[in-house]
């Protein structure tokens, strides 16, 4: 018997305006960076059958550590997280004022049902105000 499919996937127990559930509110985490700063991000990925792809859109992310291992630094711009694993990257506050779009999303390559749905945060970089650009991720072909 295949696992229950969840209702949505979450960044940092959000799951953005994107998701049905109503106990979320269409709330979003919302993390205002400070141009020329690093932010270390810990990526935990608690779904039991599903691998996600996290991306922030514009942003590079240098990863530093794997399953509580540190490795040698290397830099993506999406990351692949499978079920259970941990990673934490830096983020540097390097784009112009902004908001930027953080996904979770799920790789779907099983026979089996996936939550289909991904998870949505934003990054205000600098002081983002009301008439500033919006960046979107766009995920790559080719994984």
């Amino acid at each position: 018997m295949a696992p229950n499919v969840s209702d949505a996937h979450t960044i940092n127990g959000h799951s953005g305006p994107l998701s049905p559930c109503s106990s979320q509110g269409g709330g979003s985490l919302k993390l205002q960076e400070e141009s020329g700063k690093k932010y270390m991000l810990r990526i935990i990925n608690a779904a039991p059958n599903e691998e996600l792809f996290f991306k922030v859109a514009g942003h590079n992310l240098t990863v530093v550590e794997v399953d509580a291992t540190y490795t040698k630094p290397f830099t993506i711009d999406t990351l692949l997280i499978t079920p259970g694993q941990t990673t934490n990257v830096l983020l540097t506050a390097d784009r112009r004022a902004g908001k930027y779009l953080i996904t979770a999303s799920p790789f779907m390559d099983s026979p089996i049902a996936v939550d289909n749905m991904t998870a949505t945060a934003t990054v205000h970089s600098g002081h983002a105000g009301t008439h500033t650009l919006f960046t979107i991720p766009f995920f790559k072909s080719g994984f």
